[in-house]
């Protein structure tokens, strides 16, 4: 019903149109704070495969004195996350975090506004410039409520969130200019 509103209103498509560039920044924003308190104040506890990539990331970065070496063994796919991950925590150690946990919650938060910035720009650029499909599709994937536990965790999902869509807006980017 909104959609249909919204698409069926010139007044709003023109005011959306004219300032756009005002209301995109200051939207993502308040979202990322609004995503970081969110999995601040309800913080998971890792478990299954997202622990042990944890715990071995933590070990790795000097913060532990334990890791499940057989997890490794098993899954050595994990050790390539595990490392990256130990990186966000020393670079979160060295900023003075006493928990590093938020280290890759910040990261993961910054995937999802590169995400929701991408959409938003790969939305406008298909519909012939319009901001309203634009605001419709960036606000799709913003409402999309697993989206805020997925930035919580700590597992190569996460880490690979944006990749796919940052990947295709620079390809659509491309595509324009040759």
């Amino acid at each position: 019903i909104i959609g249909m509103f919204l698409f069926l209103s010139p007044l709003l498509n023109h005011w959306i149109q004219k300032h756009n560039s005002l209301l995109l920044f200051p939207f993502l924003l308040l979202y990322g704070i609004l995503l970081f308190v969110i999995c601040y104040k309800s913080r998971c506890i890792p478990v299954g495969d997202s622990a042990c990539v944890y715990q071995g990331a933590l070990y790795m970065a000097g913060l532990s004195n334990e890791i499940n070496w057989a997890y490794f063994a098993r899954c050595n796919n994990n050790i390539i996350p595990a490392v990256f991950l130990s990186l966000l925590f020393r670079l979160g150690s060295f900023l003075g975090l006493t928990d590093v946990y938020y280290a890759a919650v910040v990261m993961n938060v910054l995937q999802v506004l590169a995400a929701l910035y991408c959409v938003f720009r790969i939305c406008e650029k298909h519909s012939h410039h319009s901001a309203i499909s634009a605001w419709l599709g960036m606000g799709m994937l913003a409402c999309y409520f697993p989206l805020i536990s997925h930035t919580q965790s700590l597992y190569t999902d996460a880490f690979s969130f944006c990749f796919a869509i940052v990947a295709y807006y620079i390809w659509s980017c491309n595509q324009e200019h040759t």
